[in-house]
């Protein structure tokens, strides 16, 4: 079974407004024509726009609800926030480890192998930028998971732990400053040992990869900047340093047919 999430950031078109005296009174035909004016307007409502939200960001201030401006610039999901602090409804861990090990045999008895990958949270890395400290909550959705999938005795990769421990290693961040993922320095770690357990449960393992060298430049590609983009700014933020991973591919073992990863 899949869950259905509603796609977010989109308006539905209004359905037409026939002019009449009633809904005149009521307000409806106003808000149609409103509306199809504001629809109407293009470029030049969408340079407002960014103009606008460029002066809330210079101001410290998001106009994106779920996103929040940190010190030294850092941005950070309101999810993330919640959960560190403790607000919020928390997850059914139990439920939700018992699930995860009816795949896990469903996986096994195909003849595949299974790993379960903890994904770190950008707030519990780097608290410290929070624009608005809290007390930590005693037990996150972390905690009650991780400890819900020791007691199934399921293959975890907690990618929290990995990137707390490369973090600590060495001065270059382990989440860019404007994205929401985890970058190659943290998540190679993850990738590495998803790859050896991997290897353990099948008969011919996997290759192994292996991080050659880490170029550090100030441009992030692809989603490393996906909270900046989000905030639809009409300027290009200041630059912060940005690592890249080079990988290796070990010429042992065999390169997989099919890697099906789910979030």
């Amino acid at each position: 079974r899949f869950s259905v999430a509603k796609l977010a950031g989109v308006t539905p078109a209004l359905p037409p407004i026939e002019p009449s005296l009633a809904t005149l009174r009521s307000g409806a035909l106003q808000a149609s024509v409103a509306a199809a004016l504001t629809e109407r307007m293009g470029q030049p409502r969408e340079t407002y726009i960014r103009i606008n939200n460029g002066i809330a960001y210079a101001l410290g201030r998001s106009t994106v609800p779920s996103i929040v401006i940190g010190e030294n610039r850092m941005l950070y999901e309101t999810t993330y926030i919640d959960d560190w602090c403790g607000r919020g409804t928390p997850i059914d861990a139990e439920a939700q480890a018992a699930r995860i090990a009816r795949i896990a045999a469903a996986v096994k008895r195909a003849g595949k192998a299974f790993v379960f990958i903890v994904s770190p949270s950008k707030v519990a890395l780097y608290p410290e930028g929070l624009p608005a400290p809290c007390t930590p909550a005693v037990s996150r959705d972390y905690d009650r998971l991780r400890a819900a999938l020791d007691r199934h005795d399921l293959p975890v990769i907690d990618g929290h732990r990995l990137a707390q421990a490369a973090k600590a290693a060495q001065d270059l961040p382990v989440f860019n400053r404007d994205g929401i993922h985890w970058n190659d320095i943290s998540v190679y770690p993850a990738i590495r040992d998803t790859l050896a357990a991997l290897g353990g449960q099948l008969a011919v393992p996997p290759r192994g990869l292996t991080l050659s060298h880490v170029d550090v430049d100030s441009w992030p590609f692809d989603d490393e900047d996906d909270l900046a983009r989000l905030l639809n700014l009409p300027m290009t933020l200041p630059v912060y340093p940005s690592p890249h991973g080079r990988f290796t591919a070990s010429p042992d073992g065999t390169p997989p047919r099919l890697m099906v990863v789910g979030s």
